[in-house]
């Protein structure tokens, strides 16, 4: 069944389940009203009336049962009818979860790489900085003796 067609059985569904509960409130209208008629029929002396009212009254509460029940049916009808439009997209939106789900294993796994070997990356750019301060340190102490060393000599020349 097309969504166009699903969308237009809901529709008829839904006519179906407000027109039982039209037809339950007239019955409930009708009970609610009788108790005038019964009133203005008896102060009117009618007994046939009176009589019809009678009977009619006895019924109603079994009528307005059955327009109850076919209500509710029509409801779960129309409910269930609606229910159907979700439950058709839980497998396809349950694919689309374990996909994303996949993809986020797979790219936290791309990063833990990633920052491993960034990692890596820093220790030897940090070993390298040290290595360079440690042979500039090293090249200025030998400079610092050299200069020492020179100093030494022309004070020995100059003697």
């Amino acid at each position: 069944m097309s969504k166009n067609e699903v969308e237009k059985n809901i529709e008829e569904l839904a006519r179906v389940h407000e027109a039982a509960r039209s037809g339950r409130r007239r019955l409930e209208a009708e009970l609610a009203s009788m108790e005038g008629e019964i009133k203005a029929a008896i102060a009117a002396g009618d007994g046939v009336a009176l009589s019809q009212l009678g009977r009619r009254k006895r019924e109603l509460p079994f009528l307005i049962g059955e327009a109850s029940a076919l209500e509710h049916k029509h409801f779960s009808d129309e409910l269930a009818a609606r229910r159907r439009i979700p439950v058709a997209h839980i497998p396809g939106a349950e694919a689309a979860l374990e996909e994303a789900r996949r993809r986020l294993v797979e790219r936290q796994a791309e990063h833990e790489q990633e920052i491993a070997a960034l990692q890596s990356e820093v220790v030897k750019a940090q070993q390298e900085v040290a290595r360079l301060y440690g042979e500039s340190g090293a090249l200025s102490d030998t400079l610092g003796r050299s200069r020492a060393r020179f100093k030494e000599e022309l004070a020995r020349l100059n003697s």
